[in-house]
This record gives C-alpha cells, structure tokens and sequence, in this order.
C-alpha cells in the first residue's frame, strides 16, 4: 500500500501523518483512531506515557463513523494484513487490533486514554509496594515486550534480561 496515504481500518477514511517527538503517526480525524506502526505503541507507553494523552487529545473524534461499522474485519493500513483483536498488556481490559504481517497496531478512539488509565493504576499498585502482577503474566508481558518492542539487538536482549531475571525472581507455579 502506498506511504503517503493509507486508509483507516475502522471508517475507510484517508488518515493523517502526525508528527510525535521522535516518531510520525497516522490518525484518523474522523472516527478517532490511530495506527502505530511495529514498537511504536510499545515505546510510547514505557518512555512517553503523557505523549499518549497528547495523541488521544489530537483525535478526539468529530464523527460517529466507528459505531456504524464495528462488525467489520479490520485490514492493516501498512499491508492490508487482516488484523486480530488481542488485550494490551495482557491484563489490562484494552482491546486493540494488530496485524499479525507487520505487528503494527490500531487503537480505537479512548483506547489511548484506557492505557493510561491502566498504566496509571499499575504505576500506583508499584508505589504503594502492591505489585499484583502473576509471574506468570509478568513473564508473558517480557516476552510481547521482547517480541514487539524493540528491532534492536540491544533492546531485545535488555527483555530478554528482564524476563530471566523475573523468572529467577519468583518461582513459577503451573
């Protein structure tokens, strides 16, 4: 599919190139969603987080053009890849879409602000000295982080640190 102009999966609509501190998003205008290509999510969320309010603020939607098409396969904007529903972080109740081709991902309009939500609240559990997460579930969120966060070497051995040292931490109880 061409670069310069891609089409919203959710309302077909052309979507709009964003400019981000270090990265370019496509949104849509018109009902409100945005795609981010491979990682893109991923790292926003662990080193931007106030960027992700940021973005959802610049797609607050004008129309209600999802509503009317929700039943419908979503395509990837990148490749035309159908995409596949899965829940951010395993355990937070976010559903987004992902393209199982180029691992890009498609977030609904308010799905941002329920990330931050949830990041929020898993931020807080932490300081407060309530880490709540199964090691089992922290193990499997290492292993998306490893596997869709970051194309560097570098990076996916820094996962792949800390999902050993969360294995080695606490024992696994299947």
């Amino acid at each position: 599919m061409s670069q310069s102009v891609k089409p919203c999966p959710r309302c077909s609509r052309p979507l709009t190139r964003a400019a981000g501190s270090d990265m370019i998003l496509d949104i849509c205008l018109d009902c409100g969603g945005v795609h981010f290509d491979h990682g893109e999510l991923a790292r926003m969320a662990r080193n931007r987080r106030d960027e992700l309010d940021d973005v959802e603020r610049l797609v607050e939607r004008h129309e209600c053009l999802a509503d009317l098409v929700t039943s419908r396969e979503l395509l990837c904007p990148s490749c035309g890849t159908p995409m596949e529903t899965y829940e951010y972080a395993f355990t937070s109740g976010v559903m987004l879409d992902r393209c199982p081709k180029c691992f890009s991902v498609w977030a609904d309009d308010g799905e941002l602000q329920a990330i931050q939500d949830h990041l929020e609240g898993r931020a807080e559990r932490r300081a407060h000295g309530e880490d709540a997460l199964d090691p089992a579930v922290r193990a499997r969120m290492l292993l998306n982080d490893m596997h869709a966060g970051s194309g560097t070497a570098t990076g996916r051995l820094a996962a792949l640190s800390s999902l050993c040292d969360a294995l080695t931490r606490r024992p696994l109880t299947l």
